[in-house]
């Protein structure tokens, strides 16, 4: 069962740095919000430079009411992403009500595995 935990207010963004084209396009997006202050949108360009990072990344995580996942091929491919971030998020949006928008910002290799092949399946 999920329960919303209020203590969670901000909005996160999770990208890969090779597309931090779509990361500014969908930051344009957020800040008439952010001025108003009715919206906190974090993404890895507000650390500092020397910051402890991952603890500052963590923190940001355990805000977050809103994930979007910027998803591409170097998305999926980041070790970083799949290891560090998205298990809080996802933990999250289980137990505390978390919500996890996917945002398709470029192809990437999607694949299908179904437990059993069928005739009409597409080959890989």
């Amino acid at each position: 069962m999920t329960s919303i935990s209020y203590n969670r207010t901000d909005v996160f963004i999770s990208y890969s740095h090779k597309d931090v084209q779509y990361l500014e396009r969908l930051k344009t997006h957020f800040a008439f919000d952010e001025r108003k202050g009715s919206l906190s949108v974090w993404e890895d360009t507000r650390l500092s430079p020397g910051s402890p990072w991952r603890v500052e990344i963590e923190q940001a995580i355990k805000k977050t009411r809103i994930a979007i996942l910027l998803v591409s091929a170097d998305f999926l491919a980041s070790k970083f992403i799949a290891e560090t971030e998205l298990p809080p998020l996802l933990a999250a949006a289980k137990t505390e009500g978390a919500i996890i928008i996917p945002v398709i910002g470029s192809q990437a290799t999607w694949r299908f595995y179904p437990s059993r092949r069928r005739q009409s399946a597409m080959p890989y």
